[in-house]
């Protein structure tokens, strides 16, 4: 989708499909297509932030094995996936499997400052020679103090509040509510529930995927109720904070519910 507005891309990257299976079979041939030889690293987002699908367990471990047997870097982009907000604190820890580089940002903060991180095995981090602690190959606005306080502060909070823990119990709390107000509505598709992360599939009149068009009039509706959702050509979603409470999130699935039954009959019109 970014391709589209901001391409052409730089040669040396090769896009494989997604998985069709839950086995992993089908990615060491993917690979070997491509030759282990000329793979410097697999970038990975553990779950697609696009419609909140996990790839497949056996998917990531078959990834990790690969990159292992032939000394390819396995990245996992988690600056959505991290923090929680795929109910674990990691979304590599629903699979259990550890990558050598893991990309951070949005939750380190909790919103508060923007600052992004990236984690490195030391093997990497010894690769770049440098005898101090300051990572030689960073420089300009790293380490700003506003930013690192507002994280410190963020990742206690994690610690002393049991926030990951909160934030399953909030993802199953609105995607079981939504079901219940939703159930027999024509416009539901299906929901999705991963951690604190709830894809609501929505359907206009012919039974396909509402239109872009629909998403945003949804959005501005929930917004003048005072709910903030969001959306993708793909799902619609809702994201709560890790720290929202029961009352909250029961206002969210209210709000939504009654948003959607109202604007059903016009999607696709």
């Amino acid at each position: 989708m970014m391709h589209w507005r901001f391409g052409p891309m730089p040669e040396g990257f090769h896009h494989i499909p997604e998985p069709t299976d839950d086995t992993g079979a089908e990615l060491a041939a993917q690979l070997d297509e491509v030759g282990p030889e000329r793979i410097a690293a697999l970038v990975l987002e553990p779950v697609k932030g696009r419609n909140g699908q996990p790839l497949p367990d056996a998917y990531l471990r078959a990834a990790r094995a690969y990159c292992t047997e032939h000394d390819i870097l396995l990245i996992l982009d988690e600056a959505f996936t991290g923090f929680g907000r795929m109910g674990e604190m990691f979304a590599a820890g629903i699979s259990g499997i550890s990558p050598d580089i893991m990309c951070l940002a949005k939750g380190i903060t909790a919103g508060y400052s923007a600052l992004g991180a990236v984690l490195a095995t030391d093997r990497i981090y010894q690769a770049f020679d440098s005898a101090t602690t300051v990572f030689a190959h960073a420089s300009t606005t790293d380490g700003h103090p506003v930013a690192c306080a507002a994280a410190l502060a963020t990742i206690r909070a994690f610690a002393a509040e049991d926030l990951v823990p909160r934030g399953r119990v909030l993802g199953r709390l609105l995607g079981d509510r939504l079901e219940d107000l939703l159930k027999g509505t024509p416009v539901l598709g299906g929901i999705r529930v991963v951690g604190a992360y709830v894809g609501i599939d929505l359907l206009d009149r012919e039974g396909h995927p509402i239109s872009m068009r629909d998403r945003r009039h949804l959005e501005a509706a929930c917004r003048r109720q005072g709910l903030l959702v969001h959306y993708t050509p793909d799902t619609v979603m809702l994201m709560p904070p890790l720290t929202m409470t029961t009352e909250e999130a029961e206002f969210a699935a209210e709000t939504f519910a009654s948003v959607v039954t109202a604007l059903g009959p016009g999607f696709g019109s």
